[in-house]
């Protein structure tokens, strides 16, 4: 979904919700973009694709989509965290290892079957010292990780940055 008044593409299944700030095309409307014209767009082999989001999804050097009318998309920014306050906890980790680290977990429940996934904070120990860790393990199952992690103070958040939100799992 593009949102011309926030500048930013948005998806969201129920679970998860991603944003990514976008620079808008002339005439650019909100409203829904096909996954086929984004799809088409990243695999241009430039520093950057445009498509042009009015009627239709014109990808520059492209194909055209239509804009199927869905309705109205969701408040999406009431479930964002409040950018304005401080964090609580601030996680920093490697988003390769976590996902690789999904993809071993899933083998422990079988093919096909994505575990939901416990990380917690645990102290680790190493030859410098105790370090924070994040321990990784699916909810159910003995499977379990640990990737190093940075907790505490990070520089101040760019609120046009790329963010995402993980909604809590029932166990």
């Amino acid at each position: 979904h593009l949102d011309v008044e926030r500048k930013c593409l948005v998806a969201a299944d129920g679970h998860r919700l991603v944003r990514v700030p976008v620079e808008l095309s002339e005439g650019d409307t909100t409203g829904p973009v096909p996954l086929a014209a984004i799809l088409e767009a990243r695999k241009q082999k430039t520093e950057s694709a445009e498509i042009v989001c009015n009627s239709t999804a014109k990808v520059i050097g492209g194909a055209e989509y239509p804009r199927p009318d869905v309705g109205e998309y969701p408040d999406y920014p009431k479930v964002l965290p409040d950018e304005s306050a401080e964090p609580t906890y601030t996680l920093a980790f490697n988003a390769k290892y976590l996902w690789e680290l999904a993809q071993a977990l899933q083998q422990t429940t079988g093919a096909g079957n994505y575990p939901n996934v416990v990380v917690e904070v645990r102290s680790h120990k190493t030859k410098k010292g105790t370090v924070p860790a994040l321990s990784v393990r699916a909810a159910k199952g003995e499977a379990s990780a640990v990737i190093p992690a940075h907790i505490g103070p990070l520089p101040k958040a760019d609120p046009t940055a790329p963010s995402a939100v993980l909604m809590p799992v029932r166990q």
